[in-house]
């Protein structure tokens, strides 16, 4: 166990000076008192650090340690998959991709069988031929396109939305995906970006009113969500990134670390990136809009 002396005008002073040599507080040692000191004499304590403790400030430089290496190799600005450990997986991204994968599974079946269809029926005019399996391609597609109908919520918020944009003077439309709980809507046009705003603040008010429009049409219209141009997914990067440099900075210092207010959202991914992480936690503080989110150290408790 580490122990140091340390001396100062009265007991109290000693002991102060001794703790801020060893870097803790005062629960987190024994006190032994060598002389309390007077007029002409110093106090003087010996003050022995907690074993538990001891190995809790071990263990504290050693990940501060691996941290610096890891911020020397450049980890810290590129690896962010280790941040989401033991996460779930997003369930509406999956549904999307099967729904994508379905679609280009139905696609591809429809071409086979087309291309089948014209081979037997033509064998010497190639030309023919190739314009034939287009327009018969672009028919089928079109006629599997026409049997996929949105819901009356996911049509008010298309309806809505395009209208919502042309009065806003931008020129952009909406591309909807509609899944079982959810109803993705991308902006896409060469002013989509112009929706955005600060920090996504734009695109979230945007969402908001798409969100409030389809539910008073349909009660069992499914949460809107809203991007455009990608911003989402890189802002939810940017986050990413942000909450592992911090989470370093925390660690280092050892001290707590306050963000400015955020979106639900934009707080979601932050402690999302840092769940069940060894080393530090996190939790939101404050009233909306100016709720924000606190990274802290972990403290091991004694067993």
């Amino acid at each position: 166990m580490k122990s140091i002396e340390s001396v100062g005008k009265n007991v109290e002073q000693a002991i102060e000076n001794g703790l801020k040599e060893l870097g803790c507080t005062r629960d987190k040692v024994t006190i032994e008192i060598k002389e309390t000191g007077g007029l002409f004499k110093k106090a003087k304590v010996v003050l022995t650090l907690d074993s538990e403790i001891e190995k809790e400030k071990k263990e504290r430089e050693e990940n501060i340690k691996r941290l610096e290496e890891l911020e020397q190799s450049g980890a810290l600005d590129n690896d962010f998959s280790s941040l989401l450990k033991n996460s779930k997986i997003n369930e509406e991204k999956l549904e999307k991709d099967a729904t994508n994968e379905q679609q280009n599974e139905n696609y591809e079946k429809v071409q086979e069988s087309t291309l089948k269809i014209c081979e037997n029926q033509v064998e010497n005019e190639n030309s023919t031929v190739e314009n034939d399996v287009k327009e018969e391609i672009n028919f089928e597609v079109e006629k599997q396109e026409k049997n996929v109908t949105l819901s009356k919520g996911a049509e008010k918020v298309k309806e809505f939305s395009n209208e919502l944009l042309q009065k806003m003077g931008i020129e952009a439309t909406t591309e909807i995906n509609e899944t079982r709980d959810s109803i993705n809507v991308e902006l896409v046009g060469r002013e989509a970006n112009k929706i955005i705003g600060k920090r996504g603040d734009g695109l979230n008010a945007f969402q908001y009113l798409c969100s409030v429009v389809g539910s008073r049409f349909d009660r069992d219209c499914g949460r809107v969500y809203i991007d455009a141009c990608g911003y989402k997914e890189e802002r939810e990067q940017e986050l990413i990134k942000l909450a592992r440099k911090l989470k370093y900075s925390a660690v280092r210092d050892d001290k707590v670390i306050k963000l400015e207010p955020m979106s639900a959202l934009d707080r979601k991914t932050i402690h999302k990136a840092l769940a069940d992480d060894d080393l530090v936690e996190t939790y939101s503080e404050g009233e909306e809009p100016r709720r924000y989110i606190v990274i802290a150290p972990k403290r091991q408790e004694k067993v």
